[in-house]
């Protein structure tokens, strides 16, 4: 899972950053916790780093995704930027009602 959250992260970055460009690299650095036994800490202290090939499949399928998503996304946004609006409208005139300008 945090491959695929690392993988996400990077991408989007990319998208909206145009300093950041080149392949992705991704890796993770695990290390033993307390209370495991010693053949549990061996094999579990280890770094790995995903191939270039894992990396890529793992970029593509989560282009695909936000792609499906997209639309779908972003009228819910659309939905609560406006709901946010009307609030604030009508904060806004209730204020002016109560209190209007002077002229």
């Amino acid at each position: 899972m945090g491959y695929v959250v690392a993988a996400y992260i990077v991408g989007q970055v990319k998208n909206h950053d145009a300093y950041c460009g080149g392949p992705t690299k991704i890796g993770s650095i695990s290390q033993p916790f307390r209370g495991m036994s010693d053949i549990s800490k061996e094999l579990w202290d280890h770094a790995v780093i995903l191939n270039q090939d894992e990396v890529e499949e793992l970029e593509k399928v989560l282009t695909e995704v936000d792609l499906k998503t997209k639309e779908t996304r972003n009228k819910e946004i659309q939905g609560a930027l406006y709901a946010i609006s009307v609030k604030e409208i009508m904060r806004m005139m209730s204020t002016y009602e109560q209190n209007p300008p002077q002229n």
